[in-house]
């Protein structure tokens, strides 16, 4: 997998023979991991079937990070009694206070 700001990939999975069977209809295999990926890539080393790799379809399921707890520490604006044809700016202070 890849961090969000990762430049590159590690492994999240050793390599490891997983085996298919259209007649036997078992074309699903679960490869578990565990890990904090923004990105996965799927390596395949071989196929005894044909020349390459063949995917019909991936799915990648986990739980989602946390999101940030953000608090709003400060918050002012000028000028502090506006009209409706003033211009208005506001400076406002978020903190997060998760991890």
């Amino acid at each position: 997998g890849r961090g969000q700001n990762a430049s590159g990939f590690s492994t999240l999975k050793a390599r490891a023979d997983y085996a298919f069977s259209p007649a036997g209809n078992k074309n699903t295999v679960t490869i578990p991991v565990t890990g904090r990926a923004a990105d996965v890539r799927l390596n395949i080393a071989a196929n005894s079937g044909a020349p390459g790799g063949q995917i019909a379809e991936i799915e990648v399921v986990g739980t989602a990070a946390p999101n940030p707890d953000l608090t709003l520490t400060d918050l002012s604006w000028t000028p502090a009694a506006p009209s409706e044809k003033d211009a208005v700016t506001v400076k406002a202070t978020v903190r997060n206070a998760g991890t």
